[in-house]
């Protein structure tokens, strides 16, 4: 339920105009910070391929709490609603990938989504070195 109350809260921030905040600094390990988030939806989804790669090599200048709530809900989202799974007519509000799409942009970057042939790929494109607006 919190995690409802939340989206729905980031929701509202974005469609009224203030956007999504981004309390930036520099994460000298983000990309152990994400890996780690990828081996917990992995755990929850034995059976399943997850991978997970990053080109992080330095720093980069990010709110991480917020990259790790969007590499979560990726992943989380392809296994609820990805073919393979949606046999049920299952549908969602659509939250999850908006929530995705706000924090790319609130880091100054972009999701690209690509699903085929029963694989689903995401690729988060950012700046890394404080072209954003921190908030």
């Amino acid at each position: 339920m919190a995690e409802l109350v939340s989206n729905l809260t980031d929701f509202a921030r974005t469609k009224l105009g203030s956007g999504l905040s981004v309390q930036a600094q520099f994460d000298p390990d983000l990309g152990g910070s994400l890996r780690a988030v990828v081996e917990e939806v992995r755990s929850a989804n034995p059976g399943r391929v997850i991978d997970f790669h990053n080109a992080l090599t330095r720093p980069v200048w990010c709110e991480a709490p917020r990259l790790e709530q969007l590499t979560s809900k990726l992943p989380g989202n392809a296994l609820q609603y990805g073919q393979t799974e949606n046999r049920s007519g299952e549908q969602g509000l659509g939250l999850g990938l908006y929530i995705v799409a706000a924090i790319a942009q609130a880091h100054g970057g972009t999701v690209h989504v690509e699903s085929e042939g029963g694989q689903t790929t995401f690729a988060l494109r950012m700046p890394v070195d404080g072209r954003i607006a921190a908030s």
